[in-house]
């Protein structure tokens, strides 16, 4: 397939929606008692001696079609979570708090002390976030057998370590993170003290001073175009797929012609006619996009629009199989709620 798919995130949304959606908080100060109890709890404490200070506001994130909560690591000791009016359950202000538990980095301590840089980054929902979130499930109230969520990880494939592991992690996260600061404060200091810096900064004035520049304006970041992942897909592929071979493989399906696909890259919003909805759903299989992502974040998937995903298996089998595979994990556990959006 061309594009990296990931479908971690799409997995553990999965596998949380298959449960109860846990205790309902009425207000804010509800939810802020809840998180209260589970922060002193003598089990969180002893666990989780260094776990940050936790707050929570309500707020989270919108837009027309979505909405969000979230967690923001502001340091070591502080972090908050934003919880969306819509969220308000026990099962997302959870997994807000695993978010704030979860490891962040990893890396070769010896290598960073020499002044290399070897850190890596956790994926936010991935193996350590899991066995945190699993963790407080098993521990804390949220309306479910507690030992459902690790069943569910594992009904979704997804590997949960245990709480032994996590504890672990974080504290190699906190020994690579604080190495990490310490070579680059001391990097920076001895730049400064051989004057490097001072020679850089009087070069870099002189520059602007001869170009008779003023200090850089700030920068509009442009909107991206909505087809621009079409464009992006055929360059994935080595060798570059072509416009013209893009529409020659999913013309058995759909009518289509390079200048169709040009047409396609270029719209700024997702079309609105059946055929060219057809023929975007037939690019997302041929070029093997995530369909999770293609679903959620483009809102194409099989059934919408005319095009079956049996027709689909005629251009692009291995994006169908995988398909029919999620969509069978799907099945034997539904969900019973939904997010509506990123957690």
């Amino acid at each position: 397939m061309a594009f990296v798919v990931d479908l971690t995130q799409w997995r553990v949304y999965s596998a949380e929606q298959s449960l109860p959606e846990g205790q309902r908080f009425e207000s804010i100060d509800e939810a802020q008692t809840y998180l209260w109890w589970v922060q002193s709890t003598a089990w969180w404490k002893t666990t989780f001696p260094d776990a940050p200070e936790i707050a929570l506001e309500l707020g989270g994130d919108s837009n027309p079609s979505t909405h969000a909560s979230f967690a923001q690591h502001h340091d070591a000791e502080h972090s908050t979570i934003s919880l969306h009016p819509r969220m308000m359950n026990a099962v997302v202000l959870l997994h807000e708090v695993a978010h704030c538990l979860a490891p962040r980095a990893w890396g070769d301590v010896a290598a960073i002390r020499k002044g290399k840089i070897v850190i890596e980054y956790h994926h936010r929902h991935g193996p350590y976030f899991r066995a945190a979130f699993a963790a407080l499930a098993e521990r804390y109230k949220i309306g479910v057998d507690p030992s459902e969520l690790r069943r569910a990880y594992d009904h979704f494939e997804l590997e949960t370590p245990d709480l032994q592991a996590l504890i672990e992690a974080r504290a190699h996260s906190v020994e690579v993170e604080k190495t990490n600061a310490e070579m680059w404060e001391r990097h920076n200091r001895e730049w400064e003290e051989s004057g490097k810096r001072a020679e850089w900064e009087a070069k870099a004035a002189r520059s602007r001073e001869e170009r008779g520049e003023d200090p850089d304006p700030p920068r509009r970041i442009p909107r991206w175009p909505w087809g621009f992942w079409i464009h992006s897909g055929r360059r994935a592929n080595r060798p570059l797929t072509s416009q013209r071979r893009l529409a020659e493989l999913v013309s058995p399906v759909v009518k289509c012609s390079p200048r169709d696909v040009a047409r396609l890259e270029r719209m700024d919003d997702r079309p609105t006619d059946p055929v060219d909805l057809d023929r975007c759903l037939a690019f997302v299989a041929v070029l093997g996009v995530d369909p999770a992502w293609a679903e959620t974040g483009l809102h194409l998937a099989p059934g919408e629009t005319t095009i079956t995903i049996e027709a689909l298996e005629a251009i692009a089998p291995e994006w169908v199989s995988l398909v029919r595979h999620l969509n069978g994990l799907l099945e034997a556990r539904p969900p019973r709620w939904q997010g509506g959006g990123d957690r």
